[in-house]
């Protein structure tokens, strides 16, 4: 059974992401005492890469990962929240319909 959860519990999941890196880590060469690596992203309209330390290298794929892990938590965030609109769009329509119309006229008195 699929349980949604709570928009606010998954505010709280993306609050305790500590790194975030945007892109991808890419392998450039073997050889040496590589493999090296650069960080490819999308900056200001343009595809960018840096390099990344080989020291760097576990961090980096950490905060990489972390990103698509944000990317995700985002999508359940807004998916829950648009859940919880709709329940809340219907609710006020039920009450609606109980009440009688909301669309009734009311006669303004003259000035007679």
């Amino acid at each position: 059974m699929d349980r949604v959860r709570t928009p606010e519990a998954i505010l709280n999941d993306i609050a305790a992401i500590p790194t975030l890196e945007r892109g991808k880590l890419c392998p450039m060469r073997r050889g040496g005492p590589g493999p090296y690596y650069n960080l490819q992203f999308w900056r200001d309209g343009e595809n960018r890469c840096e390099y990344v330390r080989k020291a760097d290298v576990p961090a980096v794929q950490e905060a990489v990962g972390n990103w698509r892990r944000y990317q995700a938590l985002t999508e359940e965030y807004a998916e829950a929240l648009e859940g919880r609109t709709r329940q809340t769009r219907k609710a006020v329509q039920t009450d609606r319909q109980k009440g009688g119309s909301t669309n009734r006229r009311c006669r303004r008195p003259t000035g007679r």
